[in-house]
């Protein structure tokens, strides 16, 4: 064999045409997200991938592709990597080749008669069959370091087994006395020399076509060799007995228990055993109320001859490739039983106990373990076939559809040994599992070792929690200790009971119950640590350390750690954090409310001050025609700005309203001056210039007319003129139109007849709907902020530096959404409620005797001292020789006397 001793070392490729494969138009394309890798995983998966790139077996990706599947590291226990890919998506859009595939008739019949045998395994089969560029992109998977695609067929996918068999088949068919079996070769031969001339010819042909074989599975010259259920042997063909071993060995029953479950597996196959009843009726006896269980002769010989029935014909079946296959399997605390069947006959019996580490699983991982235990027992049966496999443990049906990389570590080891098989789980009540319950119950005494990569399980979960043996020793101590989380251990090991005997404290487990395990002590939750209760205060503050905001504490906390409630418990620590409530956003702004909508023109203005190049300007504003008005002045004075006001109002007549800010407005000569002319005031909210949106926007108007004009060498007036005249958008109609039922005539060549005065009809249903439709698109962003009520603690919003600080509502004033609050500092404000937000910190402000202490710093005083009357005390001082001094900004929400 030295002389072949490169066709057992390296990687092989087939010749020929890469494989390409093909999918179904019907199915959409699925891109999976990048899953979590550990960061203590990185370095070596990056080495590996750098390998796997050398060898050829992968390589990046740089473009867009349709598919991107989800990566898959197994651990292996020498610390290597394994990169698999999660193939389950992409195997429902692939077609499966029909590739004929002899018959085991055919092949029994030219193993007849032949003596010496050899099986040889191809070596990383998978990776030996290279696929085109386009199936190597639809192999897409996503990494921490970028995206790569297989360049050779990964493991797991569907249409492996036919494209095995087709490509050996093409490079070995052709060689007698060669079977070919998917991956397998077996050499037949009726001696010695022809075995060895027909081995010489395929690894002369192997090393010839660059195929490798695996060193390992290769049997060499053996006397006999196992075909699909059959020994070939030079004696001829007969049963494997290993087929029938775990009947043959099962041990005696012991108790009423035993004998129930032994007969139920009897009358699961009665329909086949003649005279069953008579057969059994020695150990029905014992089942009778008044007998003592007493195992005696009789008993033996009806025992013996039960299994001498099952484990022959007519109710054991030699195995046929051309029907369905069914696998029952089961688990029990002490071993695992499977049995194949075709139309109800069984064709295998296996069964083994379980060793100390495996008893240590959960019911879940044991359950699926059987069913790994039955496709390697059953493998050359298998493989390449449909199998409906039965099981009691319902969760199953679901574990097995979910991504492997969302479920627990061992579970993800076992269902990546079974990707390379076709199958489907049916849930079976554990009352109809005859076969399966009664050989998994007494099944034989070898176990079949440790899984090494089972074992290494522990020592990957340490690399997923990166934290100090102190640490680590603290929640394995605080879990221990933990009532409710040794219960999830109870459950774990022995299986959850139904639902309505979970204890209550329990039940949001319950939900999650297929995605726990434990592991070292430990409690998880897919890969997140379940936090004991003594615990959980303490990460709640490490994940708050930062004082991030409430969804980035949480999207953190869900990456790392669950506990029943843990979102509620992070809402409920940020909301009493005084440093989070004093540094947050700006509240979202509240559904505009609508002035009520004029009549006529000139019912109802707004006015404000514009400040452009050290000038102020008085900007009058009417609601109905949208006209402006500018009037340059020469203080904030009340009395100056009445006497702009006046002359307005001798032109266009006295409005019914004007709505205006506090400052400089807000004084008594102003108030006075509105009820001698039979005006109602109406003051927006402080610091709240949104109140007033439509002056507001007058004065972005009137500036950028303004700055336009000066920096061209105009006079703005032609400005003005020419927005006073352009049709308002949404409406057709100019605010000329609107004031006077005509255009003004401009500079720009207009007929005589366009200057006319004209009635124009529906202009209120016009302005509605403007204003409705203004609404609507305001809206979409809002949000409805809850009304305070007296008495409830708050923050409010510093305008200047944005900090919120503690207050309380006092009441809520005339003006919509307008509170008058008291700060800590016994400041008596007037706020918009965008400015307040109800607080859920124990500031001291709080303490009702803290707030009788407070003294009233007054905003707002309604009425004037008897002995002073000026007309601009509001805004400035005068000194004895006349000059004006300006109030400091700071007072300016004050009233000064």
């Amino acid at each position: 064999m030295d002389q072949y001793s490169e066709v057992f070392k390296g990687l092989g490729e087939f010749p020929g045409k890469p494989y390409h494969i093909e999918i179904k138009s019907e199915i959409k394309p699925v891109i999976n997200a990048p899953r979590r890798v550990p960061q203590s995983l990185h370095k070596e998966l990056e080495k590996t991938l750098n390998e796997l790139v050398q060898l050829g077996i992968v390589s990046p990706v740089n473009k867009p592709t349709e598919w991107v599947n989800s990566l898959v590291i197994v651990e292996k226990p020498n610390g290597k990597l394994r990169i698999c890919l999660d193939p389950r998506n992409l195997n429902k859009a692939i077609k499966r080749e029909h590739y004929v595939i002899p018959s085991v008739d055919e092949i029994i019949s030219r193993l007849e008669g032949k003596q010496c045998f050899s099986v040889l395994d191809l070596k990383e089969g998978f990776w030996q069959v290279p696929l085109d560029k386009d199936s190597a992109e639809l192999c897409t998977f996503n990494s921490p370091f970028g995206r790569y695609k297989f360049n050779r067929l990964p493991f797991g996918i569907c249409s492996a087994p036919e494209v095995f068999q087709k490509k050996n088949q093409k490079l070995f068919g052709d060689i007698k006395g060669v079977e070919i079996y998917f991956d397998d070769l077996i050499i037949a031969g009726k001696n010695k020399e022809e075995h060895d001339k027909i081995l010489v010819e395929v690894l002369e042909r192997a090393k010839e076509n660059n195929i490798k074989f695996n060193p390992n599975k290769f049997q060499f010259r053996i006397e006999e060799v196992k075909y699909m259920g059959l020994l070939v042997s030079k004696d001829g063909i007969k049963a494997d007995p290993s087929h029938v071993r775990a009947i043959n060995e099962i041990e005696k029953p012991t108790s009423k228990n035993d004998i129930k479950r032994l007969l139920g597996m009897v009358n699961f196959l009665s329909k086949f055993i003649p005279n069953v009843s008579a057969v059994t009726s020695p150990l029905r006896v014992l089942l009778k109320k008044d007998i003592e269980f007493q195992w005696n002769h009789e008993q033996e010989t009806s025992f013996e001859e039960i299994k001498r029935l099952i484990s022959s014909t007519p109710v054991l079946k030699v195995f046929n490739d051309s029907l369905p296959i069914t696998i029952q399997c089961d688990s029990s605390k002490d071993g695992l039983g499977a049995c194949l069947l075709q139309e109800g006959h069984p064709v295998s019996f296996a069964s083994r106990s379980l060793t100390d580490c495996e008893k240590n699983y959960a019911q879940i991982e044991k359950e699926l373990l059987a069913i790994v235990f039955s496709f390697e027992k059953y493998h050359n049966l298998v493989y390449g076939h449909k199998v409906l496999v039965e099981s009691d443990h319902q969760p199953l049906t679901s574990i097995v559809q979910k991504p492997i990389g969302k479920i627990t570590t061992r579970l993800q080891r076992m269902l990546l040994k079974l990707l390379k098989y076709d199958f489907t789980i049916k849930y079976v009540p554990g009352s109809q599992m005859y076969l399966a319950d009664t050989l998994s119950r007494a099944s034989m005494k070898e176990t079949g070792g440790d899984d090494p990569e089972m074992l290494n399980v522990v020592h990957s979960v340490s690399k997923l929690l990166p934290m100090s043996e102190s640490r680590f020793k603290q929640f394995q101590k605080a879990t221990e200790e933990d009532k409710e989380l040794q219960m999830l251990f109870e459950y774990f090991k022995k299986g959850w009971p139904e639902k309505k005997v979970v204890q209550k404290n329990l039940l949001p487990y319950y939900k999650v119950k297929n995605d726990l395990y434990c592991i070292d002590g430990l409690v998880f939750l897919n890969d997140k640590i379940i936090v004991p209760t003594i615990l959980r205060q303490d990460m709640l503050m490490l994940i708050h350390e930062a004082h991030l905001g409430i969804t980035k504490c949480k999207s953190r906390a869900r990456e790392l750690m669950y506990w029943p409630g843990i979102s509620r418990d992070i809402e409920n620590l940020i909301n009493k954090c005084s440093i989070c409530e004093k540094f947050q956003k700006s509240q979202t702004k509240e559904p505009l409310e609508n002035h009520e909508l004029p009549s006529r023109p000139f019912q109802r203005i707004g006015i404000d001050i514009m400040y452009l190049n050290n000038t102020d300007y008085l900007v009058i504003i009417d609601y109905y025609s949208k006209w402006i008005e500018i009037s340059k002045i020469d203080n904030k004075s009340s009395g100056e700005i009445i006497c702009k006001l006046e002359v307005v109002f001798a032109r266009f007549g006295i409005p019914e309203t004007i709505i205006c800010d506090n400052v400089p407005f807000n004084s008594y000569q102003f108030r006075n001056f509105g009820k001698e002319w039979d005006i109602e005031i109406v003051f927006i909210s402080p610091h709240h210039s949104q109140s007033n949106g439509m002056v507001e926007k007058a004065v972005g108007i009137s500036k950028a007319v303004f700055k336009k004009a000066f920096e061209d060498n105009r006079r703005p007036a032609i400005g003005l003129l020419e927005y006073r005249n352009t049709p308002i958008s949404g409406l057709g109609l100019s605010p000329a139109q609107l004031m006077f039922n005509r255009r003004l005539r401009t500079k720009l060549p207009i007929s005589n007849k366009l200057l006319n005065p004209e009635l124009f009809k529906d202009v209120n249903i016009k302005l509605l709907r403007r204003q409705q439709t203004q609404k609507h698109y305001y809206n979409r962003s809002s949000k409805i902020l809850t009304e305070l009520k007296p008495g409830d603690k708050i923050v409010v919003q510093n305008v200047k530096t944005k900090i919120w600080e503690p207050a309380v509502v006092l009441s809520k004033t005339k003006t919509p959404r307008s509170y008058k609050i008291k700060t800590l500092y016994g400041r008596v404000l007037v706020r918009n409620r965008k400015f307040l937000r109800l607080s859920r910190v124990n500031h001291k402000l709080y303490n009702d005797s803290v707030l009788d202490t407070l003294p009233d710093v007054t905003q707002v005083v309604s009425t004037p001292p008897q002995n002073v009357m000026s007309t601009n005390s509001q805004t400035s001082i005068s000194t004895r020789s006349g000059r004006n001094i300006n109030r400091p900004n700071h007072l300016k929400d004050y009233v000064c006397y």
